[in-house]
């Protein structure tokens, strides 16, 4: 074999297997590059136009502008360091008033079960009602009704539901901003936008910063849902060293409904998943599970007027009011009725009345129980001197 054997062959076949030798060389060091370096899924395309941008803005706030009213329930679930929170929401709204009833657990351990408290809001009513106001170690029943003249946001402290998702924000302090706040980004010079991969799907990531919060802004609006807001991060960065970032994520269902009397599908929230890290630890945690009962169906408008709360008789009223109000009132007959000075004196002195007569057969009983002591004592005393009969 050896006799046989071509020896002009030999560089041609160095040259093969250096050729062989280079190409597996080069395959190992892409492999190890791309493990290294893996690829962002949000890895950016070409800049898009002005055009594209404004467009697909104006159809994210023109899908939420067709929510006009609802019915929904939120469950809520938040995590921070105090532990875990569960409660939840029934809102019933439109444009000018909104009815929230919020359902939580005692937030003391002593007590098992759940409260309920409600809100009536509007521009021109404020009711608020709990089946069982903590107020002291009894439980007391308060109807606040707020009187005041003035303009107000009618979900301030509560979740709105027409802005759901469009902050990364706790959904209690959504009133710190209108809705729009962050898609009303068109006239910053710095925007930039680019076409990235969101979870498999094509997104129009928007990038621009605040200066006045000393923070950077990344908002994911996909086309599949008319460019509704899917994702939001917002970087914040102090001289203190603190690095924080609140983020939100949110998925959609399709809800049928009516719009300007025309049947439509409107893009609503079905879940909003928030989180607040500061240097990368997780502070704040809160999942929002929507189910949405109708949408742009309107509101009964009795539900925003006191009887639908089924106050009880003799409820005490808080009335909070522009001007110095030294009266006291109460849920009677239906209404909101002032405490007559009579009828004061006299539930204050049959109250006393009864403190009075509880408290002397609380004396009469002890002292009878003193004397049956006594006499058993003495009894015993006695018999215990008495001389034996030999």
């Amino acid at each position: 074999m050896i006799t046989n054997f071509n020896f002009r062959r030999i560089p041609t076949l160095l040259f093969m297997l250096i050729m062989v030798v280079s190409i597996l060389d080069e395959g190992f060091t892409e492999e190890a590059t791309a493990q290294k370096n893996p690829t962002d899924s949000t890895e950016k395309s070409p800049p898009v136009s002005k055009m594209t941008i404004r467009n697909a803005i104006q159809s994210a706030i023109a899908e939420r502008d067709m929510v006009t009213s609802g019915d929904l329930s939120l469950d809520i679930e938040t995590t921070s360091p105090r532990g875990i929170d569960l409660y939840g929401y029934r809102i019933k709204f439109d444009e000018n008033s909104a009815r929230v009833t919020h359902i939580s657990p005692y937030p003391s351990d002593s007590r098992k079960g759940v409260f309920q408290r409600t809100f009536i809001t509007g521009k021109d009513r404020a009711y608020t009602y709990s089946d069982e106001e903590l107020l002291n170690k009894d439980s007391v029943m308060v109807l606040q009704v707020d009187k005041r003249k003035m303009d107000r946001d009618i979900f301030v402290g509560l979740p709105n539901p027409q802005k759901l998702g469009m902050f990364p924000l706790h959904t209690n302090a959504y009133s710190v901003f209108e809705r729009d706040f962050f898609l009303k980004c068109l006239d910053r010079e710095d925007l930039k936008a680019s076409w990235v991969d969101l979870n498999g799907t094509e997104c129009l990531l928007c990038e621009y910063q605040l200066a006045e919060r000393h923070s950077n802004v990344r908002m994911w609006l996909n086309p599949v849902y008319n460019f509704s807001i899917v994702k939001i991060t917002l970087s914040e960065f102090y001289d203190d060293d603190i690095d924080v970032i609140q983020k939100v994520d949110v998925s959609y269902q399709k809800i049928k409904a009516s719009y300007k009397n025309k049947k439509t599908d409107i893009w609503f929230p079905a879940s909003v998943h928030f989180e607040r890290l500061e240097n990368g630890i997780p502070q704040t945690v809160e999942s929002v599970k929507v189910v949405v009962h109708s949408l742009n169906a309107g509101i009964d408008q009795r539900e925003l007027e006191i009887p639908s709360l089924n106050v009880p008789e003799g409820t005490p009223v808080s009335l909070v009011l522009d001007s110095p109000d030294q009266n006291e009132y109460v849920w009677k007959d239906g209404k909101i009725s002032k405490i007559n000075i009579n009828d004061m004196v006299s539930s204050h002195l049959s109250a006393v009345s009864r403190r009075t007569q509880n408290a002397r057969a609380f004396y009469i009983l002890i002292t009878v129980n003193l004397l049956l002591l006594g006499i058993i004592i003495l009894y015993f005393y006695f018999r215990k001197k008495k001389p034996e009969i030999k």
